[in-house]
């Protein structure tokens, strides 16, 4: 009986450890403009719709409130990968206000959760851009 506890428990870690080196990781940027500096466009927008381009791609459409940096448009669409812990896919919940950061690629705008996302307080990159 101790035995099979043992087993199970073992098998039980393994299975989370793997879980865990699946889970998406990220290295923090040094600094909001050093995040900006691989950054073409930022954002906050609300999620119209979300159109599936391949199984772990999608495109999400934004109705803009406000642009940070680039071209001021009222409506974009934005690529990336859909939501998965292994792929560190991002969720653009619809109907959701979301603070976008997105570089061009290929005449598309593209977004990836470790190089895009929020890693510091929205009032350190307006100060970053200027805007503070």
């Amino acid at each position: 009986m101790v035995a099979r506890s043992l087993v199970l428990s073992l098998g039980a870690a393994l299975v989370l450890g793997v879980a865990a080196a699946l889970a998406c990781s990220c290295v923090r940027p040094a600094s909001p403009e050093a995040q900006l500096r691989q950054t073409d466009v930022m954002f906050i927008g609300v999620a119209q719709e979300t159109v599936i381009l391949s199984e772990f791609r999608g495109a999400t459409r934004f109705a803009v409130s406000r642009t940070l940096k680039g071209e001021s448009l009222e409506t974009r669409w934005v690529e990336h990968s859909l939501a998965a812990p292994s792929t560190c896919g991002l969720n653009f919940e619809r109907g959701r206000s979301h603070t976008v950061l997105a570089r061009m690629d290929q005449g598309s705008l593209r977004s990836a959760a470790c190089v895009d996302s929020l890693h510091f307080p929205l009032a350190d990159y307006e100060r970053a851009l200027g805007l503070r």
